[in-house]
């Protein structure tokens, strides 16, 4: 089943933004991106863009470029929490290794224990919920991206 996401501009800084008209609009963006995520896998999505004054070039390959951007951007972020996981995942270990390194009944065994396990937790919170939304944003841009845009 074919969903069309329809997006009406009325005037060009609906398209653009505001100081930089090379660049598509990060709200346009972020509409096209909510449209879409709710859509299931099976269906495709067409893309219609109702232009509402004719001064404005054609606004495709903008859209095009704006989402490849987003895209990309969320894999930048994807890294940064992979580097964060990284970070939190040696931190927990080492702490680990340190109270195997303190004497038995120990006030600091116990301390470093809870210091090893709250980083690792914080590990595992970053997998399941940042990442997740994001691996679902990149999975609906590489849907938007295939998808037909049509200009009226």
């Amino acid at each position: 089943m074919e969903r069309v996401i329809e997006v009406d501009l009325i005037d060009k800084y609906d398209l653009v933004e505001k100081y930089n008209e090379k660049l598509v609009s990060k709200d346009l963006i972020e509409y096209i991106i909510s449209e879409a995520m709710y859509i299931p896998n099976k269906d495709t999505i067409k893309i219609q863009i109702n232009k509402k004054f004719p001064s404005i070039r054609s606004c495709k390959n903008l859209i095009i470029e704006g989402l490849k951007r987003e895209y990309q951007e969320s894999l930048e972020l994807h890294h940064r929490i992979d580097l964060k996981q990284y970070f939190f995942f040696a931190w927990g270990i080492l702490a680990l290794f340190l109270s195997t390194l303190v004497g038995e009944e120990s006030m600091w065994k116990e301390l470093l224990l809870i210091a090893c396990w709250v980083p690792i937790w914080e590990m595992i919170d970053l997998e399941i919920f940042s990442d997740h939304d994001e691996r679902k944003k990149r999975k609906v841009l590489k849907k938007l991206l295939s998808s037909e845009i049509v200009e009226n």
